[in-house]
Formats: C-alpha cells, sequence, structure tokens
C-alpha cells in the first residue's frame, strides 16, 4: 500500500513538473513576442518619423517690390516652375505700391507665420535689415537678388555681371548713335534701391572714362517703379535739354516709359533708349525705334536659380565657386555674393523669338 501511495506521489509530481515546464515555456514564449512587438513599433514609428522629414515641404515665400507689374509677373512663372521641380512650396507675396514700409510689413507677417526662408528684392536695403535680423534669430534663411551690400543674409544672388551689364547698355547705345557727342540721363526705379544706384553709380563712371564727350545732362531721377512717371519726366527733359541724345532707363518699366515719349515726339533715331525690360513690354518700341535696345537676362530662370539657391541651402549643402546652378549657370561665388553672367541682349530683329522662347 505505501508503494502504491509513494507510486502515485511521483506521478503527480511529475505532472506538476511538466505544467511548470510548460507554463515556463509558454511565458518565455510571451516575453519574446512582447519584445519582438515592441522593435517592430520602434522600426514602424522611425520609419514614419523619416517619411514624414522626406515628404516636408519647405516653405520659400519671395516677397517682391510691387504686385502686378510685369517684371514681378514673371518671376513668379519661375519661382512656380521652381517649386515644382524641387517639390517646395514657393510663392510670390508683396505690397500694393513700391514702398519700404510696406514691404517690411510683408517680410514681418512672413516671419510671423514662420516660413523656412525669405527671399526679396529691397525696395530700401537698410529698413529690411532689422527684419532680416529677427528672421535669422528665429532660424529662417533670409536671401536677396541684386543687392551684394546687404547685411543680415546668408546669400544674395546676382543674376548678371553689373559691371559687364552696365558696360553693355552704354557701349551698345553709343554704336548706334555713332558718336559719343551728347547728352543722357539715367531713370532709376528708386532713390532708395540700392542695386539700382549702384548700376547707375558704374554706368556714370563707365561712360566718363570711355565716352568723355557724352555728358550727364542732369542727375539721376527716381522714377519709384512708375512707368508714367518716367514718361512724364522724359518730356520734360526733351524740353530742358535740346542735346539730349540718350536715355538709360535702370529697372523694368523706365525704359518703356522713356520710349514711349519719345515714340509721342517723333524723336527714333534722334534719342536712343536703352532699358532692361522684358521683351513683351519692349516689343512694341524696339519695332518702331523708339528703343533702341532691352539687355537683360533670363527672368524666369533666374528667379527659378534662386529658389534652387535657398533649397540647397535649406538641406545643409555647400554652394561653391564654379557650381552649376539650374537658371543660374556655373555661378561665382564671394562671400554671401553667388553671381552668373549670362548677358541677354533684346533688339528688334530677336524680340520675337525670345518671347517664344521665355513666354514673356
Amino acid at each position: 500500500m505505501l508503494k502504491k501511495v509513494l507510486t502515485i506521489s511521483i506521478i503527480i509530481a511529475f505532472i506538476a513538473t511538466l505544467g511548470l515546464t510548460d507554463a515556463g515555456c509558454k511565458t518565455t514564449a510571451t516575453t519574446t513576442t512582447s519584445a519582438e512587438s515592441t522593435k517592430a513599433a520602434e522600426t514602424t514609428t522611425t520609419a514614419a518619423a523619416e517619411t514624414t522629414t522626406a515628404a516636408k515641404k519647405y516653405e520659400i515665400v519671395v516677397v517682391d517690390k510691387i504686385e502686378g507689374i510685369p517684371w514681378f509677373v514673371a518671376t513668379a512663372a519661375g519661382i512656380k516652375k521652381a517649386s515644382e521641380e524641387l517639390g517646395v512650396n514657393a510663392y510670390q507675396v508683396g505690397p500694393a505700391q513700391a514702398d519700404p514700409a510696406q514691404q517690411v510689413k510683408v517680410i514681418e507677417d512672413m516671419i510671423n507665420k514662420g516660413v523656412d526662408a525669405i527671399l526679396t528684392w529691397p525696395n530700401d536695403s537698410q529698413s529690411v535689415e532689422p527684419a532680416f535680423k529677427k528672421a535669422k534669430e528665429r532660424g529662417i534663411l533670409t536671401m536677396t537678388m541684386e543687392n551684394p551690400q546687404q547685411k543680415e543674409v546668408t546669400w544674395n544672388v546676382e543674376p548678371i555681371d553689373t559691371t559687364v551689364w552696365m558696360q553693355t547698355l552704354a557701349d551698345e547705345v553709343v554704336a548706334r548713335m555713332g558718336t559719343d557727342v551728347g547728352e543722357y540721363v539715367i531713370f532709376t526705379g528708386g532713390a532708395t534701391v540700392a542695386s539700382h544706384n549702384a548700376w547707375a553709380d558704374i554706368l556714370e563712371k563707365y561712360i566718363s572714362e570711355k565716352y568723355p564727350n557724352l555728358k550727364e545732362a542732369t542727375k539721376r531721377f527716381p522714377t519709384e517703379e512708375s512707368q508714367i512717371t518716367a514718361h512724364d519726366k522724359t518730356l520734360e527733359y526733351i524740353n530742358t535739354y535740346p542735346n539730349l541724345t540718350a536715355i538709360f532707363g535702370i529697372g523694368s518699366i523706365n525704359g518703356p516709359g522713356a520710349a514711349q515719349a519719345v515714340r509721342e515726339k517723333g524723336l527714333q533715331g534722334k534719342i536712343h533708349v536703352a532699358g532692361m525690360s522684358l521683351p513683351s513690354d519692349s516689343k512694341q518700341y524696339l519695332e518702331d525705334g523708339s528703343m533702341d535696345i532691352s539687355v537683360l537676362y533670363n527672368v524666369v530662370d533666374t528667379a527659378k536659380g534662386w529658389i534652387y539657391v535657398a533649397k540647397l541651402t535649406l538641406d545643409g549643402e555647400k554652394i561653391t565657386d564654379g557650381m552649376s546652378i539650374p537658371g543660374l549657370g556655373n555661378v561665382k561665388v564671394e562671400g554671401q555674393n553667388i553671381t552668373s553672367s549670362l548677358v541677354l541682349k533684346i533688339t528688334k530683329d530677336n524680340v520675337d523669338q525670345i518671347i517664344k522662347d521665355l513666354g514673356f
């Protein structure tokens, strides 16, 4: 009997041991499954985070000088093209008037919005500095175009070598005059537009050195980006300066404004107008001889290149001398200035083809 009891006890103990062992196996399996689930969840979270980062669109805003004029309609087209090519949210906004205070207000609005980059052509280089400083402090990339001495920016893009540009304007006009004897005037877009005044300085210096018999009739006049003002002032100068033979329109609307006045007075071939306006704006004046030439660069491509520079910078890429950038070509990098030197001469002979190529 005792032997039978002992045997039963051993069997029961053995069965219990099997149960514990089985439970232990189940516990281990459960623990392993939980660890694997945690790891899988972490992997999924990491992948989701990486996907979100990759899908993040930079918001790059370009603040123009004044909304609606053809020049900035053209730049908006280049910005849109870059936005589509790069997969960024790039767009253009600006003030209703070419007013420094209004432009700064738009920049301040973009800072408060928290965009990734703010690019602009300053109406007044000094007035934008405090806003740019604030933007940089908040981690917003700041850039300008055509403002080589601008403070508080990472990059300034020069779409063309300005010395070559101004020399070409002068040379083309004198060649059409057939002499360097006479008087000239210069219109700029604004008294506080640093780029326009820097270009006028280059132009005046070059003319005085190479064409000493071509004198400046009066100091440069700022039209504040108004074609009507350029037109009216040209009519005034025609009456005031009988030896006026050349007008240089710095800014996109001054050439057509001056040419309109020359046309009204029937002075084609006697007063020579050189501008830097879009081919679509210059066409009618080039064709009837009231404007001799518009010297420019590819406005659409340059605006596109500006966005490419912003995207590269936001990505942490280095921009180096000689580097090829879409829209700008092989660039020259000096300090904060990135320069492309592609000069586009627009005349009555090629204006239609250039309009076809650019769309403007």
